[in-house]
């Protein structure tokens, strides 16, 4: 009886050590899914000599799953992700989507469409799908290809809008087109005809990428940068799709400006320096599209509502700009009337106009913060004809621009039922197609780690 028991006993020990080693293999296998998809590692880190020699340092007993495994896992936990968040979607009545197009290194087309909805008072976004499009890049192939991963996900009923950027193949599709793109373009065009600047900005390229191309320039504009007691940062390069980066090398240009100054003369080089006209030329473009920055940082939030945002920040730019021509106007009266004639004889009276302080900054949120303090006055008076629900919202308040929507209409459902239905309905629109471009940038970083860039399948399950 004793041997019987100690025998069973010893199989019940071995049961359960083989569990758990089971279940150590398999929680191994799903941080190992999640290094790579997160980290957008390639399949060929598992048989890598140096991942290899690191995992047996650390358990002598560990053996990496082959390539092959790795790609397999990938792709259950793809199909695993993929129907938790459809079913997700099933709970909600109305979707937004974005949607845009990419063309990858191997110049091979693709089509990304993300969903974004709201769900127990929070925002989601779920990638929709990432299609390989090599279809001329009309409108109806766009709308077809969409309506195909619609179908798929069963959202053709529940889409409210689509943002898309403001390509010409796209506008034919029914959709609202991307603001931070339209921004994009409008300081882009603004820039460009600008006079003087195009000089600047040419010689400020010029500079950067001989910052960036030579190593003993980058050594000793960070060794100056040191001696002068300045962040040691590197100088932003400009890309021609994203007016944010030149507004950003403007600032950085200024925030540097001793230092490059004194780098370059250090070094033997035969470019052409930055005078002191084109470095007050960069202060003062830094200043004039600060708005529009503080605009387009607030729209590209994937996490917060956004498309309530765009009549509040569209205001807002409008004073700014409005505030700019009246500065200037100051400005240009203050120059003429200092502006010294052959027959007037020099003048010591000081009544002239005051030009405005041209060194501020003109403050975008200021600005809106004071005219939801005028609404909040003017909300009070409510027309009577409106019915209670609707009369009760617009006499109400308005929120704070630090207050998130989706916690104002979460905390009042009960005393707006139905608009908090419409809001729920219509807060989920993104204000660009940010995400969309997210997606694709991610999948750049996919398709340049060797083997999945001629296999679709594998960086479309990394992405999602």
């Amino acid at each position: 009886m004793d041997n019987y028991v100690e025998s069973q006993h010893r199989i019940s020990s071995a049961s359960a050590s083989a569990a758990v080693e089971i279940q150590g293999k398999q929680e191994l296998d799903e941080a190992l899914v999640d290094f790579i998809v997160k980290d957008s590692q390639p399949f060929s880190v598992v048989s890598d000599p140096g991942s290899c020699a690191l995992v047996a340092k650390l358990d002598p007993t560990c053996t990496l799953p082959s390539r092959q495994t790795v790609k397999a896992m990938v792709e259950r936990r793809y199909v695993e992700e993929k129907e938790k968040a459809k079913a997700a979607l099933q709970n909600v009545d109305s979707v937004s989507l974005t949607a845009d197009m990419w063309t990858s290194i191997n110049m091979d087309a693709y089509l990304a469409v993300t969903c974004h909805a709201i769900h127990a008072g929070e925002l989601s976004t779920t990638l929709v799908g990432v299609r390989p499009f090599p279809l001329s890049h009309t409108a109806e192939n766009i709308a077809g290809t969409a309506r195909e991963l619609l179908r798929e996900w069963a959202l053709e009923e529940k889409v409210r809008c689509l943002v898309t950027d403001a390509a010409a193949n796209i506008l034919r599709v029914q959709h609202a087109v991307c603001l931070a793109h339209a921004l994009n373009l409008t300081v882009k065009k603004a820039m460009d005809a600008t006079p003087g600047l195009d000089n600047m900005r040419s010689k400020t390229r010029r500079m950067i990428t001989y910052f960036k191309s030579s190593t003993t320039a980058k050594e000793k504009l960070q060794q100056i940068q040191v001696q002068m007691g300045r962040p040691v940062t590197k100088l932003i390069i400009e890309v021609d799709t994203r007016w944010n980066s030149t507004y950003e090398l403007l600032q950085r240009l200024y925030e540097q400006r001793d230092a490059a100054a004194a780098a370059l003369t250090a070094l033997p080089t035969d470019l052409d320096l930055l005078t002191a006209n084109d470095f007050e030329c960069a202060s003062e473009c830094r200043k004039i599209p600060s708005p529009f920055h503080a605009a387009t940082v607030e729209l590209s939030h994937e996490k917060r509502v956004s498309g309530s945002k765009i009549t509040p920040l569209i205001k807002m730019l409008k004073h700014a700009l409005s505030e700019l021509m009246a500065r200037l106007k100051s400005e240009c009266a203050a120059l003429l009337w200092n502006a010294p004639t052959q027959e007037d004889p020099p003048s010591t009276s000081t009544a002239q106009p005051e030009p405005a302080a041209s060194s501020q900054v003109i403050d975008p949120w200021k600005l809106l913060d004071r005219d939801a303090e005028e609404e909040a006055r003017a909300s009070r008076n409510a027309t009577a004809d409106a019915i209670v629900e609707v009369q009760r919202y617009l006499s109400a308040p308005p929120l704070e621009r630090s207050q998130d929507p989706l916690v104002y209409w979460t905390t009042n459902k009960a005393l707006y039922p139905n608009l908090y239905h419409l809001a729920n309905q219509y807060l989920a629109t993104p204000a660009s197609s940010v995400p969309c471009k997210r997606v694709f940038s991610k999948a750049g970083e996919i398709v340049s780690k060797r083997e999945t860039a001629s296999i679709p399948r594998l960086w479309r399950n990394c992405c999602f």
